[in-house]
């Protein structure tokens, strides 16, 4: 469901009297209080969290824990519904805030300049995954025992034992993974 309706804007407020819109939160269904709120809990997100995406997520979150296994109080829905948004967009920014004083506590690490093995490394990992994101019909489980043998060079018991798969499926699987790349990519042959 897309939080606003055909033809409502952002400012528009639900000031409509109908019963179903009055109904206390106990009341409501899951579905029926998302039908009737998510777009004014929707609104109340945006306008805080000024951030499409982040307030996508706080109504999902507001609704996740108000009908949670908490027992719904005997009060409107909405009024409800927008505590519990508040709450939520509060926990939001303060989990925000710890992430990003974590991550400026991590150390700035460069690479030394010239480091042959690292950007041999990083080259080959994005080579890798080009190839692989780009052949058309490689199925995860294919990809994983491509990367396992072909790429890591794991044996195919090896293989076998950390995909807990039978040995015969490994070399049915990567032989497989291997005509898909030859097929798609003739280069790599």
């Amino acid at each position: 469901m897309e939080p606003f309706s055909a033809g409502r804007t952002l400012l528009d407020v639900n000031t409509s009297n109908d019963v179903a819109t009055q109904a206390t939160a106990a009341a409501l269904s899951f579905a029926e209080a998302y039908d009737l709120h998510a777009d004014s809990v929707f609104r109340f997100a945006l306008v805080r969290m000024r951030n499409w995406h982040d307030a996508q997520d706080v109504v999902a979150m507001t609704f996740l824990q108000a009908f949670g296994d908490k027992a719904r109080p005997e009060v409107g829905a909405r009024p409800w519904l927008l505590g519990v948004a508040s709450n939520v967009m509060r926990n939001f920014s303060r989990s925000a805030r710890r992430y990003r004083d974590v991550i400026d506590r991590i150390p700035h690490y460069e690479l030394p300049p010239g480091d042959a093995d690292v950007e041999a490394r990083l080259d080959a990992q994005n080579a890798v995954s080009g190839v692989l994101s780009s052949t058309p019909g490689l199925s995860l489980r294919d990809c994983e025992v491509l990367i396992l043998c072909g790429a890591l060079g794991y044996s195919y018991q090896e293989a076998s034992e950390a995909l807990g798969i039978p040995v015969g499926t490994i070399r049915s699987r990567f032989s497989r993974a291997k005509q898909k790349v030859r097929d798609a990519h003739p280069t790599f042959a």
